[in-house]
């Protein structure tokens, strides 16, 4: 499309990820130079990219349908001083914001069947990200992993459940090693952000700039429905595998859940701000009042500060 669009002045070679780089160092490739543009995983980078990596799993039982989650994401990353604020964590990183994609909310995968809160309790679980702490609270072990090792982990019994988003954990086919899959509801997350070397970047003509801001706000739309797709035909296909889906957490449970967490926004803002980190606080506040715009009912009121 860029290319296209730019009549063939900007062309792409892809290289994998992590064919270049090992997990969490795509940001310190992209500032070196060694590509233009790429994927900087949010989950990988929890401190230089707190507030994109941590403002949607801050806030737990979220929206967890991807589309109207990405209608949401979309106003934060794209509209007023969210907008900002998002974008200069990338900018003090060197790199100029795309766009992001929206993971779908992440599932729990385990080798024995999970249908309840009370199901947790004991259970070692790998899990990225801040959501490793709501887990605790409801009793079990968070083990931090990214995702690559876990089809062994779960083989070896280093761990017995996987959360993750289902579209992440598909293509390392842990239903082979963990056949029960129960949606968490916790709400859709921020993924891969596309960003380009801002030096790069500021080389281009300004037209050039813009039709690739631009493609990137409509790669996040069109996104969407890559998820929609991709996580129908993976799911389709895994059940086909022997992947047995349980019912999502009940309303009790969420409501018990939650209960359980005690203030995590708060938590997740105050530590934004002893790390000198501004801004959190307007981001994650941003987030709940439009979520809870579409209709979302969340099980309990969470507080900012």
């Amino acid at each position: 499309m860029v290319t296209e669009r730019t009549n063939g002045l900007l062309t792409f070679s892809h290289i994998y990820s992590f064919a270049l780089t090992k997990a969490g160092e795509e940001i310190a490739a992209l500032q070196a130079g060694l590509v233009d543009v790429g994927n900087t995983c949010v989950v990988y980078h929890p401190t230089t990219l707190y507030i994109n990596s941590g403002f949607p799993r801050a806030v737990p039982f979220a929206i967890s349908d991807v589309r109207p989650a990405a209608e949401v994401m979309y106003k934060m990353y794209y509209e007023g001083e969210t907008a900002k604020i998002l974008a200069g964590e990338y900018a003090k990183q060197g790199l100029t914001f795309l766009f992001v994609t929206v993971d779908d909310s992440y599932v729990l995968e385990s080798k024995t069947p999970i249908t309840t809160l009370m199901d947790l309790k004991g259970k070692k679980v790998a899990c990225l990200g801040s959501q490793a702490g709501w887990l605790a609270a409801a009793g079990a072990a968070p083990v931090g992993m990214p995702v690559g090792p876990r089809p062994t982990a779960l083989q070896t019994g280093v761990v017995e459940v996987s959360a993750t988003p289902f579209e992440i954990s598909y293509p390392f086919k842990l239903y082979e090693f963990a056949p029960h899959m129960i949606q968490t509801g916790w709400g859709a997350v921020t993924g891969n952000p596309i960003s380009w070397n801002t030096e790069k970047f500021n080389q281009l003509p300004a037209d050039v700039q813009k039709i690739l801001m631009d493609t990137g706000k409509e790669a996040f739309k069109k996104n969407v429905d890559f998820t929609e797709k991709w996580y129908e035909t993976s799911l389709s296909l895994a059940k086909a595998a022997g992947q047995i889906v349980h019912p999502a957490f009940s309303a009790a449970d969420q409501a018990a859940w939650s209960a359980l967490l005690g203030e995590p926004v708060v938590d997740w803002v105050k530590a934004a701000e002893s790390k000198g980190i501004q801004g959190s606080d307007k981001v994650v506040a941003r987030y709940i009042e439009l979520t809870a715009a579409t209709g979302h009912k969340f099980p309990k009121q969470w507080a900012v500060k």
